[in-house]
């Protein structure tokens, strides 16, 4: 009986040693789970933070594909040729305004020219360019000669005479090319010849080819009113084509 007693003691014993060991073990696990909750709750209050690795970082950056590089390379060629065009176009234009002005000056300065050189010129010395008769109503394309009032002694006293005529300029008046490069196609030109004693027959004192170029130059009378009209040609760099210039002025003649 004693013997038995004592074994039953010691697994009391025993049992009570394991009951001890598993509670100690329950209250470490309590600890380590408030000590996991803690750390949780740190966690979500401190900011977010993530370790990048460059070598990792520069892998995972998106890039583009050749098609999207190709796409890009046209579409900024297609932007750039449209620029260009329209700078060219309107580089064109300004040129083409710029070259009309200065033929219609030209051609104007030329005709109120002759205009007023003959404003003191007498009706009745009126001739074509070769010296022939201006008849009224008529029309001369090779220029015009006149005489000039130089005074008045009782009577108009007549002086000096001008003589305009249309002149070739080049051998081939009909190729349409602006040799000299001033803009305006150079087939013809006017010829000035001036004879301070009105005396045709000897040889003109002043005998010059005026500085400009011109297709063509119509003089017509109607009575004592002189029509004059300068025509000039100049190249159109827009349409590629021939433009004439007309100017025109009007002076009366004295009887």
């Amino acid at each position: 009986m004693n013997a038995h007693a004592t074994t039953t003691d010691a697994r009391a014993t025993r049992t009570a040693a394991y009951a001890t060991r598993t509670d100690a073990l329950a209250t470490r696990t309590d600890a380590r789970a408030r000590t996991t909750d803690a750390h949780a709750t740190t966690t979500r209050d401190l900011p977010a933070t993530t370790m990048r690795t460059p070598g990792l970082a520069a892998e995972a950056a998106p890039g583009f594909t050749l098609l999207e590089v190709m796409l890009s390379a046209f579409i900024l060629s297609a932007i750039i040729l449209m620029t260009v065009s329209i700078l060219n176009g309107g580089n064109k234009l300004l040129l083409s305004v710029s070259l009309n002005s200065e033929a219609e000056v030209k051609s104007a300065d030329l005709a109120d020219q002759i205009a007023k050189r003959m404003l003191n010129g007498v009706v009745s010395t009126l001739r074509d360019g070769t010296g022939a008769a201006f008849a009224d109503g008529a029309t001369t394309t090779n220029g015009v000669t006149i005489r000039l009032i130089s005074g008045y002694q009782g009577a108009a006293v007549l002086g000096e005479t001008y003589r305009y005529t249309l002149v070739d300029q080049e051998s081939n008046t009909s190729d349409g090319i602006d040799n000299d490069g001033n803009n305006l196609i150079d087939e013809k030109k006017i010829r000035l010849q001036r004879w301070p004693d009105g005396n045709t027959a000897a040889a003109p004192t002043q005998d010059q080819k005026l500085d400009i170029n011109l297709r063509s130059l119509s003089i017509t009378r109607a009575g004592n009113v002189l029509r004059i009209a300068v025509v000039v040609e100049r190249y159109e760099p827009i349409n590629r084509v021939l433009k004439s210039v007309t100017a025109r002025s009007n002076v009366t003649l004295k009887n």
